[in-house]
């Protein structure tokens, strides 16, 4: 069985689409926990319409406590081998779990598997409003990594590495992990899948059609508020320091990028440098000719 967990807080509008494109699988021995958070909207009474024409989906209301207690809170009830975590108003497509059980029975060492994004912001299933990121150009952000995390921990210290909607999770990965961590809510994704790296899960990556997570880009996205954001991330880093302790490469990126956002949260010609864009090619050259880490000493002092 796959328990899909949803936290929803004030979602009613959106949350019938999510719980639809689940129902849809072509595989079928699933449950659908919808965690609702203190929603004053009709999200209670959408989930329990649907819950009444199949017994696959359960509501569970408490009062409102955040994203990560209400993640904790599906896996408490949760009885599936296999964990998805989905907000309550993005989409998967339909063959996402058929494929992605059958690469975890085609690689028992597998502990993650996990494909591709689209973001969307009216029609998800129009290929041509699909988008491979909502910010700078349209290309595609994922570093797409396999293997043991140990091996590329360092690697996606430097920026997310998978959106949480992608993974398909064994519980036991899950159990060993533990609990969301609701202090840093709003980055807590980012948080429990570097975790997961830590632990040396192994994480099997793969591109298929008809498998993608389906984001939904709209106005009350807690991305579109970036100082936010990167507060909340030095935070997680900051969390993140005593669990790299022996690995130096792992350790410097983490530095630096909680020193990159700082200046972001600060704002000065550097926060211009950082962001990219016009200077995208002047880091392109310091990678192409070995220069980027002592540049990164300079740039961070």
């Amino acid at each position: 069985m796959i328990s899909i967990i949803i936290p929803s807080y004030n979602y009613g509008h959106l949350i019938a689409d999510t719980i639809h494109s689940l129902l849809r699988q072509t595989y079928r021995d699933i449950e659908i926990i919808v965690v609702n958070d203190g929603s004053k909207d009709n999200t209670e009474a959408v989930v329990q319409a649907i819950a009444q024409q199949d017994k696959r989906v359960a509501c569970y209301s408490f009062s409102n406590t955040g994203l990560g207690a209400s993640r904790n809170r599906g896996l408490e009830v949760a009885k599936g081998d296999f964990i998805q975590f989905l907000d309550a108003d993005d989409l998967i497509e339909k063959k996402k779990f058929e494929v992605q059980l059958k690469l975890f029975a085609e690689n028992p060492q597998a502990d993650v598997v996990y494909g591709s994004v689209r973001y969307f912001s009216n029609d998800p299933y129009n290929p041509a409003e699909r988008l491979l990121t909502y910010w700078g150009p349209n290309e595609e952000w994922m570093p797409k990594v396999s293997g043991y995390g140990r091996q590329f921990l360092a690697q996606v210290l430097k920026g997310n590495f998978s959106h949480l909607s992608s993974p398909l999770f064994r519980r036991s990965i899950v159990d060993k992990v533990g609990w969301f961590d609701n202090e840093i809510s709003a980055v807590a994704d980012y948080h429990f899948l570097l975790r997961c790296v830590i632990a040396n899960a192994f994480f099997y990556y793969h591109d298929t059609a008809e498998t993608y997570s389906l984001v939904r880009w709209h106005p009350d996205n807690m991305s579109k508020d970036p100082v936010y954001m990167r507060g909340e991330e030095i935070k997680m880093r900051n969390k993140l320091m005593p669990l790299l302790q022996g690995d130096q490469e792992a350790l410097l990126n983490n530095t630096n990028a909680i020193k990159g956002l700082s200046l972001q949260v600060k704002g000065s010609w550097k926060k211009m440098f950082l962001s990219g864009g016009p200077f995208d090619f002047i880091k392109k050259i310091l990678r192409a000719t070995g220069l980027e880490k002592i540049a990164q000493k300079l740039f961070y002092k």
